[in-house]
């Protein structure tokens, strides 16, 4: 059996090892009765600390088989000065602790769990309502139909979306159509920049040269802009006869 220890907590600084003390962190306060079980892994030792109000009935049998374990006598009373720390206690101590040891769970008023537990060969620290139980059970059906639902919903869409050979292969046909259209449009294409391209690269006829030289006849022959010239000898008989500018000088009149 285990070993057990009871005193009045020496500091504040030891945590609960209740869950729900443990779950929300909370320490035993300096100078509180606490109860000890020494835990001995092999890879360390140590004492695990209870609240008194956490002690549960599970516990207090325990601790009545180790001191029978403890006690050779045969008789009926029980010496509980054998128990590690409890002749250390204050009376007041030693009496809560003797009255619990004897009827087999901690006083009510001093039970921090549901009271409903809180008596020999009961276990647990909190009751479980029936009505919430109930209530997992009736959800549970209800979940697992609502599963089941879900999946026939998704092997439909699976089915409607899982395309048959016959999809298939109008969809292969539809794609080389389109392939060999796109092929032939290109073929197309091909064909009219590689006309465009000789029609380019063709070299022009002698006939368009022949105009283009008619044409710098023609614009040898061409008249000048301006007042047509006369003819040499007109410009050269004419010449004196000219009219210069300016104002014309009057005769000069015998004195």
């Amino acid at each position: 059996m285990g070993t057990y220890r009871f005193e009045e907590a020496k500091t504040g600084r030891a945590g609960c090892q209740n869950k729900e003390c443990k779950d929300a962190k909370v320490k035993i306060p300096k100078g509180e009765l606490r109860v000890g079980s020494w835990v001995d892994s092999g890879n360390f030792q140590s004492w695990y600390w209870r609240h008194w109000g956490c002690v549960t009935p599970k516990m207090i049998h325990n601790v009545m088989e180790s001191l029978d374990e403890l006690d050779d006598s045969s008789g009926d009373e029980k010496n509980f000065t054998l128990l590690d720390g409890f002749d250390e206690l204050a009376e007041e101590a030693q009496a809560t602790v003797q009255k619990a040891l004897e009827q087999g769970h901690v006083d009510d008023k001093d039970w921090n769990g549901d009271v409903e537990l809180n008596r020999p060969g009961k276990n647990g620290f909190r009751v479980r309502s029936k009505k919430t139980d109930d209530e997992h059970k009736e959800e549970s059906p209800k979940k697992t139909a609502s599963a089941k639902k879900r999946g026939r919903a998704d092997e439909d869409d699976a089915d409607k979306e899982k395309p048959t050979k016959k999809t298939k292969a109008v969809k292969k046909a539809a794609k080389d159509e389109s392939a060999d259209s796109k092929s032939a449009k290109n073929g197309r294409k091909a064909t009219n920049d590689d006309a465009h391209q000789e029609a380019e690269q063709k070299p022009q006829s002698s006939r368009p040269k022949k105009a283009k030289a008619e044409k710098n006849d023609d614009a040898e022959a061409k008249p000048t802009r301006g007042r047509p010239k006369k003819a040499q000898a007109e410009n050269d008989d004419d010449a004196g006869a000219k009219p210069t500018r300016g104002r014309p000088k009057r005769a000069k009149t015998s004195k």
